[in-house]
């Protein structure tokens, strides 16, 4: 069969009109009404976040992302590092811990490279992962999120000795092997303080 290049943009039209034609449900989590009927910007733009297709399964759960919350609210972090952001759901739900505490910053390391369908469900397709900025400012939570793109190391090459103990709360979820997991672990971890905290993810 014949093959032909085809253009980033068109790929998400693509898709919907593979979808409708193949009866394609479109997957996602279902959402608890406390987050859907809210009047807080902060989770009207975490649901509306959650209206991408591809956070399920690639992005946490609400369920996980409320237990996401409330630990980093008893963590009260000043700053926070989150290792693997994907389409920034864990980072808003931090973020907006962090404006209820009043201050501190997470700080969400990932490539931001465009992402494609992948099985099984080929239904979404992000062009720009690292949009959710637009969509902190959008919930007001802009000032409590700075991205730091590339990969952990590359992240992690730029702290110096003066950065050893500064994290206060460590979210490790970007590698999902075993190898690259515990790397991160055994790299991030001289430079979370004594008595932070360190969370690993699927």
């Amino acid at each position: 069969s014949a093959q032909r290049d085809v253009a980033l943009g068109a790929v998400p039209g693509l898709l919907a009109a593979f979808r409708e034609t193949e009866r394609r449900p479109l997957l996602g989590w279902e959402l608890p009404d406390w987050l859907t009927a809210s009047e807080d910007p902060v989770w009207q733009v975490i649901a509306s976040v959650y209206a991408e297709p591809m956070t399920r399964p690639a992005s946490l759960p609400p369920s996980q992302g409320r237990q996401l919350y409330e630990l980093v609210l008893a963590a009260a972090p000043r700053r926070a590092v989150e290792i693997g952001s994907f389409l920034g759901v864990s980072t808003l739900w931090m973020a907006s811990a962090l404006r209820r505490l009043g201050g501190g910053q997470v700080t969400a390391v990932d490539v931001f490279a465009p992402r494609l369908p992948f099985a099984p469900t080929h239904c979404g397709c992000i062009l720009d992962p690292a949009g959710f900025a637009a969509a902190a400012a959008r919930a007001g939570v802009a000032a409590h999120v700075m991205l730091a793109p590339g990969d952990s190391r590359a992240f992690a090459r730029g702290l110096t000795p003066r950065d050893h103990g500064s994290i206060d709360f460590l979210f490790i979820d970007g590698d999902h092997s075993v190898g690259g997991c515990l790397d991160d672990f055994l790299t991030f971890l001289p430079f979370v303080r004594v008595g932070g905290q360190i969370l690993l993810h699927d």
